[in-house]
Parts: structure tokens; sequence; C-alpha cells
């Protein structure tokens, strides 16, 4: 099985699609920010949001399964 190397969700309305969301897998240089970012679950695909990345594994809230720090998806910026 090959990992994941990004997801997105694209929206699409009056022959207009616009990306939303966009998910890259977590490395040793992500980075949060003031406003925090959205984080996905590789089991469920829920999100979270989380202000901080001083952790080495997270428990899902959705799905309660305790995952890797780098097994997780980080949310992009958008350009």
């Amino acid at each position: 099985m090959v990992p994941t190397e990004s997801t997105k969700k694209i929206t699409c309305t009056d022959g207009e699609c616009k990306v939303t969301e966009l998910f890259q897998p977590m490395h040793r240089y992500s980075r949060t920010g003031f406003d925090g970012k959205l984080i996905k679950c590789p089991v469920c695909e829920s999100s979270h949001r989380v202000f901080h990345l001083a952790w080495s594994a997270l428990t899902c809230q959705s799905c309660k399964s305790s995952v890797d720090k780098y097994d997780w998806m980080i949310e992009c910026d958008i350009n």
C-alpha cells in the first residue's frame, strides 16, 4: 500500500469549482500558526483543529484510535 501524499476537497457550484480543503502529510517542519490548523485522521478521515504540535501521538476524538504524529494529515494553505 502506498502512503497518501495529499487529499483535497473540491466543491462545484454553478459551473465554478473551488478547492476548499487541502491536506498533506505532517512533517517535522509543520507549524500551526496563530489560528491553529486542521488535522485529518488517517483511520476515519475526520478533521480536528489543533493549536500546537507538541505531542508524539494523538487519540482521534471520532474513532478513538491512537495515531502517531507523522501519520496525521495537516491542512495546507490554499492560494
